[in-house]
């Protein structure tokens, strides 16, 4: 076992003044029954065992269909609908939680979606403006 604290002596003293921590800190015991490191999944605990495998599928299959999903569209769309997730946890940040969003914080996400609406725009003038193909 590794003991991870800082050195004995004046550095180690030092260290642990600075860090606010006046006595070592001794890990949590594992659970009873259970030694550090063991298996997650047990016969011994049906219902996590039934948790533990359902969030990996809750997990996967959404993966799963959103790469199915983006094969269809084009990457520029793709890149695009990337940002929305992020801006959606930022909204919820700030109006849910009221997270602090500073001014230059707010400077930067306006920049940053004044550059895509540019992009897009770009995109939608040269489809415009593309000479359309004849049809025979």
């Amino acid at each position: 076992m590794h003991d991870h604290s800082p050195e004995p002596g004046p550095v180690g003293d030092k260290l642990r003044d600075q860090a606010g921590v006046k006595e070592d800190v001794v890990p949590p015991r594992p659970p009873e029954g259970q030694a550090a490191g063991s298996a997650a999944l047990t016969l011994e605990r049906p219902g996590i065992d039934a948790l533990l495998i359902g969030s990996g599928l809750v997990t996967a299959i959404p993966l799963f269909l959103f790469a199915y999903g983006a094969r269809a569209l084009p990457y520029s769309t793709l890149g695009v609908l990337q940002y929305i997730a992020p801006s959606l946890q930022l909204l919820c940040g700030v109006l849910l939680y009221h997270e602090s969003f500073g001014g230059a914080r707010a400077a930067g996400f306006a920049l940053i979606w004044v550059a895509l609406l540019i992009y897009a725009a770009d995109g939608l003038w040269r489809a415009r403006n593309a000479p359309r193909a004849v049809r025979a």
